[in-house]
């Protein structure tokens, strides 16, 4: 086993080595492919991971389950004990684990989770610094385990470690985007973000809008994921660029503009989000937000090329 070391700021090195043996546990030891985030001390995601043949709602549930655990300051399944009042007084070693049903009954707006499976992240002086979340588990105990895996690999030393996986562009799963596959995408857009000296935040979507992976580069500001999340979902629901969507609002005629509340509150028509197509068919979509419109645009253009 590694060597312990200290973590004073989560980075993009530290939440991928987490999340690479994250997988490995959830994969190879359990036999369930999972979803696993890591976000930061405001519950910002730094990367998420989606395991091909996993749940793709499950992105939601484990980012909500680790900004709960970032915000927090604690384990999920302890705020799931203060949620339920028929298990206030029971002892810990007896108390169910899971309760998915009322767990997902009682978050709030869609955001605060107590299921099992968050766990915080903390530095030398026990400071909260980020988070783990995972869900795709068939029990919030086995979420918790395989987050626990991810928050055990993040505090080892890593000095042959290679902080970005290849990923296979080849490997596309047939009708399906895998999980190789988006991780070339993005490791591509890093590629071109460097080459133009911004940082950027970089989502790659399924045709149906849930996500595969969502990575931030070091140093990038925090609300640039969720733009580049919004990017990517509108791209793949409409199948077109962020920048023609617009086409189904008119905004000078009053009550005719695009509706971005309820439903809709994803939808974005800023550049830099583009469908991939195969065979003229919506395959997936990508969205990149850091830079600015133009910038984020064309690292979005040379990467769906590539592609």
């Amino acid at each position: 086993m590694s060597k312990e070391h200290e973590i004073d700021k989560v980075i993009l090195e530290d939440a991928l080595s987490g999340l690479k043996a994250a997988r490995r546990f959830a994969g190879e030891i359990l036999g369930f492919p999972s979803t696993i985030a890591v976000v930061d001390q405001g519950g910002f995601v730094i990367a998420a991971h989606s395991m091909d043949g996993g749940l793709p709602f499950t992105m939601e549930i484990a980012i909500d389950k680790a900004w709960t655990a970032a915000i927090l300051g604690g384990p999920t399944q302890m705020l799931g004990r203060m949620t339920d009042p028929r298990q206030a007084l029971m002892p810990l070693d007896q108390l169910p684990l899971g309760q998915h049903g009322w767990g997902l009954y009682t978050r709030y707006r869609g955001r605060i989770c107590p299921i099992m499976g968050g766990l915080p992240i903390r530095d030398k002086n026990m400071k909260v610094i980020g988070a783990v979340g995972t869900s795709g588990c068939p029990s919030a105990e086995e979420d918790n385990r395989v987050s626990q895996a991810c928050w055990s690999a993040m505090y080892e030393e890593k000095p042959n470690y290679t902080p970005f996986e290849e990923g296979n562009r080849d490997e596309k799963g047939g009708e399906d985007l895998t999980f190789s596959c988006a991780m070339w995408l993005t490791k591509r857009a890093f590629e071109e973000a460097k080459k133009q000296s911004v940082n950027i935040s970089v989502a790659v979507a399924r045709d149906s809008g849930l996500f595969l992976v969502i990575h931030r580069m070091d140093n990038t500001p925090m609300g640039t994921v969720e733009i580049a999340r919004d990017k990517a979902w509108t791209a793949a629901t409409f199948g077109i660029p962020t920048t023609e969507v617009s086409r189904y609002g008119a905004g000078k005629d009053a009550g005719t503009s695009i509706n971005r509340s309820g439903d809709n509150e994803r939808l974005t028509t800023i550049p830099g989000g583009l469908p991939l197509l195969k065979d003229g068919k919506v395959f997936g979509a990508i969205g990149i937000s850091g830079g600015t419109p133009e910038q984020d645009l064309q690292i979005a253009r040379k990467i769906v090329k590539k592609f």
